[in-house]
């Protein structure tokens, strides 16, 4: 077994893609609403622009081809136009592709009809952007890092892009990870898994995580993921069976025991930050029950959500930006009181 080695590439500026997957369902209902919580929580204390050194852009990833689908290119386009001069200056200009704002990149996954379910179409989207990333579509940009953010992650505090940027910034040529998640923090976790006969705790990272795009390892190693577990990565094996999800399949490969001596060396590239905060599907009444400002308290350093929950906002409160009259359907229920989860 060889020792894994941080890949030597010269980087001088930081630059982030934010990548958003998505089916039609969600550009039709639930996209424009994801959206406008970024008005809310505005995603930077100042445009990106004033910071020389880095550079932050959205990338909207369609799981079929987007090319043929003029119905959900004008559900992006009016998502995107709903949003306010300030939240847009945020990101990054220069034209791809005939995004109308100019701001916008986009990818198309083109599953097929028997690869568009769960988990593999999510796993195979997720796998794809990598190769993306660093196609020729995208050389001028250069991306460093990539952020995965699912349309059911919500911020929770303003300048999460900033946050973004800082740990990227930190990160170069992935010296320090590659991989800054989230732990499962729901009330549905599942606790453990058991591998080789063996009790591993369930410590894998959800899949809206910030990624590094600079490592040749970690090339090596998510193509190790991709090749054990078929079809793609897309399952792991367990002694109780198998298990779905992408962001399963990478930690469970890592925590088998047989590949203790090898993965010791790698285990740190995965790294759980309090920068998104995984609840899934299973929201605790503890934290449906809770104020902003007690999630806060017990999260100090966390920006966004990832929740499966349909939350709602109103349009006002001590807390949000300056925007006027935003309406919201995702995040939080407002009022004279405060803010609370739905």
């Amino acid at each position: 077994m060889r020792r894994f080695r941080a890949a030597h590439v010269s980087n001088r500026k930081t630059r982030v893609a934010i990548v958003i997957p998505f089916t039609k369902r969600d550009a039709l209902n639930i996209l424009e609403e994801s959206l406008s919580t970024w008005e809310l929580f505005p995603p930077c204390e100042s445009p990106i622009g004033s910071f020389p050194e880095a550079s932050v852009r959205v990338i909207f990833h369609y799981n079929r081809d987007l090319k043929s689908d003029s119905e959900v290119q004008t559900a992006i386009d009016r998502a995107w136009s709903a949003l306010s001069a300030d939240t847009k200056a945020c990101f990054s200009g220069g034209r791809l592709r005939d995004s109308p704002s100019g701001q916008l990149s986009f990818i198309s996954a083109n599953l097929t009809e028997e690869e568009d379910a769960y988990p593999i179409g999510p796993c195979l989207q997720h796998w794809r952007t990598f190769d993306a990333l660093r196609g020729k579509e995208f050389d001028a940009f250069d991306f460093t890092h990539w952020m995965q953010l699912e349309p059911d992650v919500t911020p929770i505090r303003r300048g999460w892009v900033n946050e973004i940027l800082r740990l990227a910034q930190r990160n170069v040529n992935c010296s320090e990870w590659w991989q800054l998640g989230s732990l499962p923090l729901g009330a549905d976790i599942r606790g453990e898994f058991i591998i080789r006969n063996r009790a591993v705790p369930d410590h894998h990272l959800n899949g809206n995580s910030l990624y590094c795009l600079r490592s040749s390892e970690y090339d090596d190693y998510r193509q190790r993921v991709r090749k054990t577990y078929p079809p793609m990565g897309c399952f792991a094996h367990t002694d109780e069976g198998r298990v779905g999800g992408f962001d399963t399949a990478s930690y469970v490969y890592r925590a088998d025991p047989t590949r203790y001596r090898e993965m010791r060396f790698v285990a740190h590239k995965f790294r759980a930050a309090p920068l998104v905060l995984n609840y899934g599907s299973g929201v605790s009444s503890k934290l449906l029950d809770a104020s902003l400002d007690a999630l806060l308290l017990r999260h100090p350093e966390s920006f966004l959500v990832h929740s499966k929950k349909r939350l709602k906002t109103s349009r006002d409160a001590s807390w949000r930006s300056s925007t006027e009259n935003v309406s919201v359907k995702r995040a939080w229920t407002c009022g004279a009181q405060g803010c609370s989860w739905m």
